[in-house]
């Protein structure tokens, strides 16, 4: 009889100790070396999404990756990638539209030659009116002189080729307009430059 009573009490007792122990188990203050390794094993970014910001970002300059970031604030709605690409496109279209603008023509050199050197100017006008230019030919080697501001063409190009009044003009009021050195320039044009083009500053 004492000892079913003992064997009760017994069972009783470890069944008290395990609640107590589940009790205080679950009611331990939490514990940070367990949140820190919880952290410390959270998967990192995906491969695949980290190969392909990579591959974005490779390819464009810091240039326009600034200003796509700029766009991209203003913009959320676009990818980054998208963004840069917009800008890429925007400025290979404006060098394309600026590319005929920045390029002179006859006119510009003419006015660029007669507000620097207008006796210059005068003799190049002159001597291009002819239409029937040759090189060589005694009209070209001679040339035209105004007030020592000389502009002629020799060569020796076999056969004859022909200066067309147009072309003349161009070549001459652009060495003009570029010259360095008070007018005077002398270029070489035609096959194997056989032309030899002289503008030239002669004393009196």
């Amino acid at each position: 009889m004492f000892a079913l009573v003992a064997a009760s009490r017994g069972e009783r007792s470890m069944r008290n100790a395990r609640s107590s122990s589940a009790f205080n188990k679950a009611n331990t203050p939490y514990n940070n070396n367990t949140k820190q390794h919880t952290l410390s094993s959270t998967p990192p970014l995906s491969t695949l999404t980290a190969r392909k910001t990579m591959r974005c970002f490779k390819t464009i300059d810091e240039l326009i990756k600034s200003q796509s970031a700029y766009h991209h604030h203003h913009h959320p709605e676009l990818p980054v990638c998208s963004t840069m690409k917009f800008f890429i496109t925007f400025f290979a279209l404006v060098a394309a539209m600026c590319a005929p603008a920045l390029a002179w023509t006859e006119a510009d050199y003419a006015w660029s030659c007669m507000t620097q050197h207008h006796m210059m100017y005068r003799s190049i006008s002159i001597f291009c009116e002819n239409e029937n230019i040759e090189i060589p030919s005694g009209y070209a080697n001679t040339g035209v002189k105004t007030h020592a501001h000389l502009a002629m063409i020799t060569g020796t190009c076999s056969p004859a080729q022909w200066v067309p009044d147009d072309i003349c003009r161009l070549q001459f009021y652009r060495m003009c307009a570029t010259s360095t050195n008070g007018a005077q320039k002398m270029k070489f044009f035609g096959t194997n430059g056989c032309q030899r083009w002289v503008l030239a500053f002669l004393n009196q």
